[in-house]
């Protein structure tokens, strides 16, 4: 997994691979049931300036509810986070 907070170094181009994938966006479908570009270019932008994990999860639980845990630990988890 990635550490809890993501160093700055390196971080927009790790963004732009995981936008790339489509894996937030399938995450935001998924288990929201409908597709809100809103809501990923939020994810996206709460990663950018915050990059903590547990900012992403308190404010995903607003939407996503006991899923928040799930999205994030995918987000988080993702190859895209953790590579180099």
């Amino acid at each position: 997994n990635a550490p809890e907070v993501l160093p700055e170094d390196g971080l927009a181009a790790k963004l732009e691979e995981l936008n790339r994938s489509g894996l937030v966006q399938e995450l935001v479908k998924e288990y929201l049931g409908v597709y809100e570009q809103e809501l990923v270019d939020y994810i996206f932008d709460t990663i950018r300036n915050e990059r903590n994990r547990v900012t992403l999860l308190t404010e995903l639980r607003e939407t996503f509810d006991e899923d928040a845990e799930t999205i994030v630990d995918n987000i988080w988890g993702s190859v895209h986070l953790t590579t180099l």
